[in-house]
């Protein structure tokens, strides 16, 4: 995976600057990794850089977690917005600095989850034929799946033409609570018709 980067709006930073952070990154800078308890959901894992949030994962830090990962306080830019979130605000985690590790394919589509509002969802074929290329379908949910910072990028509103829930990375229970959360409808593992797609 290329170390190219993504700022909080979804757009690549300068060459020379992802070559510096890249060479930080490889050269040893680990991640700072701590746990927010999010109420009624349970754990999270967040790593972070000087630069922004890089990680967040469910049950257990993942890859690249070395030591005692839950000793670091989570910082406030990161633990304000979360907790506003699962109080049941309709947060848009637009203010949280991201530091992100992807390919373009893959940075395109982040961008474009970023953009499906609090409250929306839509299918892998909308994320498709928003960065310009419809026919990519399983490619965006490949991307889905590889995203780094699940809720801050909200792949959980991506979901099948059809209205099927697809896949999540922390598995379909949560992707149905955070779909709930927003008020959206999910019956027998479908969204409801008349929701998806709607902005």
């Amino acid at each position: 995976m290329r170390g190219d980067r993504i700022s909080a709006g979804g757009a690549p930073r300068a060459r020379g600057e992802v070559a510096a952070r890249r060479a930080d990154r490889e050269a040893g800078t680990a991640l700072r990794w701590g746990r927010f308890d999010a109420e009624g959901f349970g754990p999270l894992w967040l790593g972070w850089t000087d630069r922004g949030l890089a990680r967040l994962d469910f049950d257990r830090p993942g890859e690249g977690a070395a030591g005692d990962v839950a000793g670091a306080p989570v910082p406030e830019r990161f633990a304000a917005p979360l907790w506003r979130y699962f109080a049941g605000a309709r947060e848009d985690f637009k203010a949280v600095p991201l530091d992100l590790r992807g390919t373009a394919f893959q940075r395109a589509v982040w961008a474009a989850l970023r953009e499906v509002p609090y409250g929306a969802v839509c299918s892998y074929a909308t994320i498709a034929a928003r960065i310009g290329n419809p026919r990519a379908m399983r490619a965006v949910g490949a991307a889905n799946g590889k995203n780094p910072v699940a809720i801050i990028v909200p792949c959980h509103r991506i979901v099948e033409a059809g209205g099927g829930l697809g896949g999540y990375t922390g598995g379909l229970e949560r992707k149905r609570f955070l779909l709930a959360r927003e008020g959206t409808r999910v019956i027998d593992g479908r969204v409801q018709p008349g929701q998806l797609d709607l902005f």
